[in-house]
């Protein structure tokens, strides 16, 4: 008897600890088709704790994303289908 490939997944998924990074894979590629008129001055660089970490290349374009972040934060959280941002740290580098 086979079982589907749906069943197993999910389940197998959960203990591998893969669902977490596949999600937070998902909220990176989210922030990056956000920001693509940035022209590459933006970068994800990790999820972690439910804090999206962000490297911007100057002060001025961090402050202009820190008055963006509620929307960003809503918009990849309705895309998710949960709460998974609560907070994005901008890193100046």
């Amino acid at each position: 008897m086979f079982v589907p490939l749906k069943k197993i997944i999910p389940s197998s998924s959960k203990k591998l600890w893969i669902e977490k990074r596949i999600k937070a894979n998902q909220i990176c590629d989210l922030y990056d088709k956000i920001n693509k008129s940035n022209n590459g001055q933006t970068k994800t660089l990790f999820f972690k704790n439910k804090t999206l970490f962000v490297k911007v290349v100057n002060s001025i374009l961090s402050q202009e994303l820190q008055l963006k972040q509620e929307e960003i934060k809503k918009y990849i959280n309705k895309k998710i289908g949960e709460e998974v941002i609560k907070k994005i740290k901008f890193l100046i580098q």
